[in-house]
């Protein structure tokens, strides 16, 4: 569960999931929102494809921070190693532009 109150670096961690993430295949552009402490996510695809989906946080595991997607047809994960350190679907960390 997060505290209601949070406090010097866990507010900075919190904050810093928002930004611009690229790769070879897509650019990710994630809006974090403090009050409900999820994550939206606009996802563009080199073939021009376009994907939004909202995930909301659901823990914290071996330093990796989860963001679960919110669907009943599947259930999926955007991970971060650290502020500004994005787990792509591939296995790889990329950083926020």
């Amino acid at each position: 569960e997060i505290p209601l109150r949070l406090v010097g670096s866990e507010m900075c961690i919190r904050d810093s999931y928002s930004g611009t993430y690229v790769t070879s295949y897509a650019t990710y552009v994630l809006t974090y929102n403090k009050s409900t402490n999820s994550i939206h996510e606009k996802a563009i695809y080199s073939d021009s494809e376009v994907f939004e989906h909202d995930y909301v946080y659901s823990g914290s595991y071996n330093g990796i921070t989860y963001f679960d997607l919110d669907s009943d047809e599947d259930k999926d994960s955007i991970m971060f190693a650290g502020p500004g350190l994005m787990y792509t679907y591939d296995g790889s960390v990329i950083s926020r532009q």
